[in-house]
């Protein structure tokens, strides 16, 4: 009596794909995807091939990869978008509050802020300085805020 596996051993190397492709799957959360990709390309050679119960593994095993792609592409575009509003972020705080002469040196906007009255590096600056040159080259309201400290706000 002779029977004919070879209709089982189908079925049966097939579930065994579907079952590593989910294994790889499951290895890409570990190793960045690469085994994502590993487990699709086998899944797109072999679904058509397959039975029907490993079919519908393959298929949706497809569908998942491709969800997961968009989600961490998705992810990966909010990132950087936030990482260039933080950028955006420091450089409007330093160019208004200060972190001294990095961006001006001594005499820009930073440094007249906390001269004149803001809030200085710890803070945003939120007055505005009007800046106008006496005769010596100093800034005038600068000048008048030395007179009325008595010389104290001299350079």
């Amino acid at each position: 009596m002779t029977f004919n596996t070879s209709g089982a051993s189908s079925v049966e190397s097939s579930r065994n794909l579907a079952l590593l492709n989910y294994a790889l799957m499951f290895a890409a959360v570990f190793f960045a995807g690469v085994p994502a990709l590993a487990a699709v390309i086998i899944a797109y050679t072999q679904r058509d091939s397959a039975p029907e119960p490993a079919h519908s593994h393959l298929g949706f095993q497809i569908r998942s990869f491709w969800v997961a792609f968009f989600l961490a592409l998705l992810a990966g575009i909010c990132g950087l978008a936030a990482v260039i509003h933080i950028l955006a972020s420091l450089y409007g705080l330093a160019y208004t509050a200060g972190w001294g002469g990095v961006l001006h040196g001594l005499d820009g906007p930073a440094d007249q802020a906390v001269r004149v009255g803001g809030q200085g590096a710890c803070g945003v600056f939120s007055g505005h300085v009007d800046v106008r040159k006496d005769g010596d080259g100093r800034d005038a309201e600068l000048a008048g805020l030395d007179r009325s400290l008595g010389g104290l706000g001299h350079r």
